[in-house]
């Protein structure tokens, strides 16, 4: 087990800390004079704390008689951790939004904004800057499709809760994997514009997935866009007691290898991957729903290990956004 003194000691410290990041590989290393990786992973355990880490990995250890991937990882020596700034313009507390938007632009930005600095202008994403070159792009999360750390690499609202302008932005650039929840952001009949997205995704090639067998059998000759619940995906400790939502909802691991397997047809990706309802279940004060939707992540985890190990030129990044709750 690795201790919060042992990593503070390991890592590199910014003059504000709020995230932490680890990346592996063997030909993917981050490093300016080394090899520039064609395949990217980027996961993302939203709103976990050390203290979430560490009490998901000690469940982990009762339930699955194994630690957490993760923490196997910080263990190993050519493992490069560090410590992470993403601070918005405004506060010394930053949200989800503002954190993606650092990752996704390469800019600070306000709490609550996504990818529009104060004074309005707009910011280039990720996602449309390597789609420019050429690269395929996934967004795969628990949460709604349309929340703010997913659209973080890809959207430019002045708002976070805009989630229909941005289920529009992610058709406007055309991102070729999508898997989350947020039927409702979709859904003509939801909508308040009434605009049926799903028929406009379905018009521009898109393959709409509504279930766990939907995306077994995905076609990966199309763009997806998989959409399993109505809001975001239900806490792990829940779907796992209920057939229902065991049919209906695939897992976070399950999408991550769909995704893998569609991108990898590609030379070049970049697949971002959000367990966001870590956060949610800190929100609520439920550490039951925290721990295991953290647990769930780690398999998503060891899903995208599996597949650095057979291409070896990915790079892994496993981060958090903001601590929530600390409930260790």
């Amino acid at each position: 087990m690795l201790s919060r003194r042992n990593f503070i000691n390991r890592a590199s410290l910014a003059a504000a800390t709020t995230g932490l990041a680890l990346a592996e590989g063997s030909k993917a290393r981050a490093a300016n004079d080394g090899p520039k990786a064609p395949k990217i992973i980027h996961l993302v355990a939203d709103g976990m704390s050390m203290g979430t880490l560490t009490c998901a990995d000690h469940l982990s250890q009762i339930m699955r008689k194994r630690p957490l991937a993760w923490t196997e990882l910080l263990n190993r020596p050519k493992t490069v951790s560090a410590l992470v700034n993403m601070r918005p313009l405004n506060s010394l507390v930053t949200d989800s939004a503002a954190a993606a938007s650092s990752w996704g632009t390469g800019s600070r930005i306000a709490n609550g904004a996504l990818g529009i600095l104060p004074d309005g202008r707009k910011l280039k994403t990720l996602c449309e800057v390597l789609g420019a070159e050429g690269w395929k792009r996934g967004l795969v999360t628990t949460t709604e499709m349309t929340h703010a750390t997913p659209a973080g690499f890809a959207a430019n609202v002045p708002q976070r809760k805009m989630a229909e302008k941005i289920a529009e932005q992610y058709l406007g650039h055309k991102i070729e994997v999508l898997l989350g929840g947020g039927r409702k952001h979709f859904d003509g009949k939801k909508r308040k514009d009434k605009k049926d997205l799903y028929g406009s995704f379905r018009k521009q090639g898109y393959a709409v997935l509504n279930t766990a067998a939907d995306l077994a059998k995905a076609p990966v000759g199309k763009s997806w866009l998989g959409t399993f619940s109505e809001s975001h995906h239900p806490y792990t400790v829940d779907r796992e007691n209920d057939a229902a939502l065991k049919k209906e909802v695939p897992t976070l691991a399950t999408m991550a290898r769909a995704a893998l397997k569609k991108l990898n047809r590609a030379d070049k990706f970049i697949l971002q991957i959000e367990g966001g309802r870590v956060d949610h279940g800190c929100h609520s004060c439920d550490s039951a729903a925290a721990f295991r939707d953290l647990i769930s992540f780690d398999e998503a985890v060891e899903a995208c290990l599996d597949f650095q190990k057979q291409n070896p030129e990915t790079l892994i990044v496993i981060t958090t956004d903001h601590g929530n709750g600390n409930p260790g």
